[in-house]
């Protein structure tokens, strides 16, 4: 697991998509200053050298995205020798590849890539991890450095459940359900086929009707699905979205065009602060968010350690994994309190990992 340790090489001009941090002004989102932690890991005579380190999102414009950036910039701010380079995929698969080809050509030590269509990034990121870069991607392959590892299927089995409970308590058993889904991304393909196995699970199935899922890159392809969807099909009362974004977009539909929210059932995955908002308000039909049990800064601060340590060939976590849990009304105040640390889990997450490897 020891690996040969990577020295940082002079910083190149990327294209104008590209923005920087770590010892430059940040165009990405900023972490809060009242959560950023204290610099306390300022480097001393005897630190290492530090890092180049690429990002990729999907889009900005999603909240987890966004909030995911403020943990890379938070450990930066921690490890201040280290320079990170933000690009926003802006829902664009192209754009994802250009990034990845242009981390190759500035000499990156590592990519951090949450992968819009992995298929269709699998050449380009098989030549950055050729070429030495240290790779973390979402979804998982076997040719990575790094895997952060969602059980979709089960992200998706949660969300159906909580639907089910709803359609035999509020609908009497008998729904017709929309569904937002992805079918370039495989894994979250697997969001949507355990949303499907909860609802007939704990359903008549015959008195269910699914309607054909939708891909919605982007909110706005969200709130086109809703404006369509309450024209073409007036019975659906129950949407089960991949993610927040496109969830919390669909609700806004609804909230304008005064649709009673105690007839809907909407739900998202990520535990972002839009959708929270919404099922505490409780006036957007949304009932139910599926998120890590970690937020997501911190999340995302473990993310870029690993992967930095695996830069410097010291040990790190192969596969990144976190518990989910179902955020609904009934326990949203207890969501909403927990606190972004920004703490080192090192151990806490290699020792999950090497746990889950051991069991099989």
């Amino acid at each position: 697991m020891k690996k040969k340790y990577l020295t940082l090489m002079l910083a190149i001009l990327l294209l104008s998509a590209l923005v920087g941090c770590g010892g430059k002004k940040v165009a990405s989102p900023t972490p809060d200053s009242s959560s950023a932690p204290p610099q306390t890991d300022a480097p001393t005579g005897n630190s290492p050298k530090g890092l180049k380190i690429g990002a990729c999102v999907m889009d900005l414009t999603s909240e987890y995205f966004s909030e995911s950036v403020k943990g890379y910039e938070a450990w930066i701010a921690a490890h201040p020798e280290n320079e990170l380079t933000v690009v926003d995929g802006q829902g664009d698969v192209a754009k994802q590849v250009t990034a990845i080809e242009n981390f190759i050509a500035a000499g990156m030590d590592a990519i951090l890539l949450n992968a819009l269509d992995s298929a269709a990034l699998e050449d380009v990121v098989k030549r950055a991890v050729e070429s030495g870069i240290k790779v973390m991607q979402y979804p998982d392959t076997d040719y990575v450095t790094v895997g952060l590892c969602n059980d979709d299927y089960n992200f998706g089995y949660v969300q159906g459940t909580e639907a089910a409970k709803w359609i035999n308590e509020k609908l009497g058993g008998t729904a017709t359900v929309a569904f937002i889904w992805n079918p370039r991304n495989a894994s979250l393909l697997q969001r949507t086929e355990g949303q499907k196995a909860a609802l007939v699970e704990l359903c008549d199935e015959s008195k269910l009707t699914f309607l054909e899922p939708q891909t919605c890159d982007t909110a706005a392809d969200a709130s086109k699905l809703a404006e369509n969807l309450l024209v073409s099909n007036p019975d659906v009362r129950v949407l089960l979205s991949i993610g927040d974004s496109q969830a919390s977009a669909f609700a806004e539909v609804l909230k304008a065009k005064n649709v009673n929210p105690d007839e809907w059932f909407l739900s998202g995955v990520d535990g972002s602060q839009e959708a929270l908002n919404m099922i505490a308000d409780g006036s957007y039909g949304f009932r139910c968010s599926v998120a890590y049990s970690l937020r997501t800064p911190d999340i995302a601060y473990d993310l870029i350690d690993n992967i930095a340590r695996a830069a410097r060939g010291e040990d790190y976590a192969v596969k990144y994994y976190q518990d989910v849990i179902p955020v609904t009304a009934e326990n949203i105040d207890d969501y909403s309190a927990m606190e972004v640390t920004y703490q080192d889990r090192f151990e806490n997450y290699y020792n999950y990992w090497l746990e889950k490897e051991q069991a099989g």
